[in-house]
């Protein structure tokens, strides 16, 4: 946890990026400049292309070729301020110097801005692609009406495929994307608009359904800050939180619960704001602990240091406990309308439990072909404990032949690793 930072620093898109093994930061972008972890500008860290205001700028990822690399993605369109926008790429890599030195490096821009393609709107995301170290990027364009899906592979970034949508939307605002699911959300500031859900391929890199959320499109105003400003899904997928920003132009925003078990459904109301126009909602954010938190501003834009806390967003409507007001920050964070994005190296353990064995009279085959980590990475055996026995390895499995003229019971501990950037190890 930090309670320090580098201002100026943008209001909306930003990432923080910290280490998979300590949770230490490493360092954080709002796709115009990269900090390091002692919250000091990077030496090439100034000067990326990225636009403050806009609300998926400074996402990141892993290089896939090289884990000490990453690629920061900073958007340079707000939509307010219409025009075209841009999407550019800079990598980050952490094995140089910056303001450290060869004993403690901070890191550095090692390429900076490099275009990706034109035309975009505010909203991107990245999608790490199943049984790979690769990532697919989606972004959407609401110049042609379509999301592109772009392939991030240790080859570099290139267009993979791109889906039309079948209904029509001014302001594509935010992309969310849910693993256990595999649905996409897209939302957008127009209340005319109305909220999407595609069905995502994490493994082909395909959006291959697309349906509307019952109840949506809100109204018929085409002006912006009256519609969707962010969308959360629930720990195990089966809930989308939805913050509308106003409603109907002279009330407060609200937060919605759509229920994807009941889909015919329109999703419920869980909480209204005090009656003002500008008691608006905003970022909403699925924490570790299985939270989602919500940003807000209490009414007439006054300094608000909230924030509000779904405490069970898997449960459904108002037994998701939303409760007001729950955490004071201590100081005004209404200037401030997003959670940052975190992306750290993915990379995991599969668990193995200690069931997993075949008998045969005194012989007792472990087999561990069928595991692999979430990446599609083989494991590796590194050290076996045993008693009572002897033991073979045997390619992917392990052998155990149990002494018979032994009167204790055999027992074997196995040790296994993925040394993919990192080492993970656990036991069965």
């Amino acid at each position: 946890m930090t309670s320090n930072s580098y201002t100026p620093f943008g209001d909306e898109g930003c990432s923080v990026v910290s280490s998979h093994v300590t949770g230490d930061l490493m360092f954080y972008t709002d796709g115009s400049k990269v900090i390091d972890k002692n919250h000091t500008l990077m030496p090439n860290g100034n000067g990326l292309f990225g636009h403050t205001s806009s609300f998926s700028n400074g996402k990141t990822c892993v290089n896939p070729s090289d884990c000490k690399q990453y690629y920061v993605f900073s958007m340079n369109y707000v939509t307010e301020q219409g025009g075209t926008g841009d999407l550019y790429y800079s990598i980050v890599d952490m094995s140089l110097n910056g303001n450290g030195n060869v004993a403690n490096p901070s890191g550095d821009v090692l390429l900076k801005n490099v275009l990706i393609t034109t035309g975009t709107s505010e909203s991107m995301e990245v999608i790490p692609k199943s049984g790979s170290h690769d990532y697919w990027l989606l972004l959407a364009k609401n110049t042609t009406n379509t999301v592109e899906v772009y392939s991030v592979t240790g080859a570099g970034i290139s267009l993979s495929s791109v889906y039309n949508l079948s209904n029509s939307m001014t302001d594509m605002r935010s992309l969310k994307y849910c693993k256990e699911n595999g649905k996409v959300a897209i939302t957008s500031m127009v209340e005319s608009d109305p909220v999407l859900l595609l069905s995502f391929n994490d493994i082909l890199g395909q959006i291959q359904a697309e349906n509307i959320v019952p109840g949506t499109p809100w109204g018929n105003s085409s002006n912006y800050w009256q519609g969707t400003f962010d969308s959360e899904w629930s720990p195990d997928g089966t809930k989308l939180y939805i913050s509308k920003y106003r409603w109907g132009g002279s009330s407060s925003g609200r937060l919605y619960q759509y229920d994807l078990n009941m889909t015919g459904n329109q999703p419920l109301l869980i909480h209204s704001l005090s009656n003002s126009n500008s008691a608006v909602t905003k970022g909403l954010k699925l924490a570790p602990d299985g939270k989602i938190y919500m940003q807000y501003i209490h009414s007439a834009m006054e300094l608000t240091s909230f924030i509000n806390v779904i405490e069970q967003p898997d449960l459904v409507g108002l037994n998701c406990n939303f409760i007001l007001n729950q955490i004071n920050m201590g100081s005004n964070i209404s200037t401030t309308h997003l959670f940052p994005y975190f992306g750290s190296l993915a990379n995991t353990l599969p668990i193995i439990p200690d069931t997993i064995f075949y008998s045969s009279g005194s012989d007792v085959l472990f087999p561990l072909q069928g595991y692999l980590d979430n990446e599609g990475d083989a494991l590796n055996i590194s050290t076996v404990n045993y008693s009572g026995g002897t033991v073979v390895l045997l390619g992917d499995s392990i052998q155990f032949v149990a002494d018979m003229s032994s009167c204790t019971n055999g027992q074997i501990t196995v040790s296994y690793c993925d040394d993919y950037c990192v080492s993970l190890c656990d036991t069965f």
